[in-house]
């Protein structure tokens, strides 16, 4: 995908930095809440990094001879549908955290 070359470095810089910001939140939560359905998120920031990964790959472009000689458009197909994936498993991943969280909240309530 042509881009300028800065906006793949500031594009990886801002992912890294919001998924810092969120594995540190994480944390805290888990340490003051102690609620294992939080670890649900941490699966869902994991899924998202991997989301990451393959389309930073399709955004900063060719890595290898092989994306140069003519395969980039096959590549970018496989790296989308592996981006796809993740994203979907990582939407999974929160859903099950928000219903793991919400269901505890009300046992918490009735016991």
């Amino acid at each position: 995908m042509p881009l300028n070359n800065v906006v793949p470095r500031f594009f990886l810089c801002g992912f890294v930095l919001i998924a810092a910001v969120a594995a540190i939140t994480l944390a805290v939560f888990l340490v003051r809440y102690k609620r294992p359905a939080i670890l649900w998120f941490y699966v869902q920031l994991a899924a998202l990094t991997g989301c990451f990964y393959f389309f930073y790959r399709i955004m900063a472009g060719p890595f290898s001879e092989s994306e140069l000689l003519g395969y980039m458009a096959e590549t970018n197909s496989v790296r989308i549908g592996c981006a796809g994936i993740l994203w979907a498993i990582s939407m999974v991943c929160m859903v099950a955290g928000f219903c793991f969280l919400l269901r505890k909240k009300q046992n918490d309530g009735k016991a």
